[in-house]
């Protein structure tokens, strides 16, 4: 058994090498995963945060335009009123308390569900409760 290790200890050694190697590889592989991870969850807290930022203010411009009588949405006629049903993305967008995703979200379902039969049926988008609606169902029609 010596004299095998002694004519081989260079490739016992290199083994070895590899093998610790190998170990360091798969450790710092572990490790960027978990920190890959962590970085989707903030990025998703970031974007629920962003989103919620965004209900909030176009609320606040929606006051705004009530309280100065730049615009009323009672006293919208039918044909300035977004329709639900043909708007896209960014007439959407235009609408208080709906940001990129939740227009994403009304758009698939409209093609799920063939349209939305009536406006408050947009409460059954994802994310889409009587809060936000009760802001933009004076401003949409279908």
């Amino acid at each position: 058994m010596r004299e095998y290790v002694a004519k081989n200890q260079f490739k016992i050694g290199f083994v070895l090498i590899l093998l610790i190697f190998a170990g360091v590889v798969l450790i710092w592989n572990k490790d960027n995963q978990s920190l890959r991870s962590t970085e989707v969850s903030a990025s998703q807290n970031k974007l629920d945060e962003l989103e919620s930022e965004n209900i909030k203010l176009k609320a606040e411009i929606v006051e705004l335009q009530k309280n100065t009588s730049i615009s009323s949405a009672s006293s919208q006629t039918n044909s300035e009123k977004i329709n639900i049903n043909t708007a896209d993305q960014s007439g959407l967008e235009s609408l208080p308390a709906i940001g990129p995703v939740y227009a994403t979200r009304m758009i698939e379902y409209r093609e799920q569900n063939g349209g939305f039969k009536s406006i408050d049926e947009v409460k059954k988008v994802q994310g889409i409760g009587d809060k936000v609606y009760n802001t933009i169902k004076d401003l949409i029609s279908i």
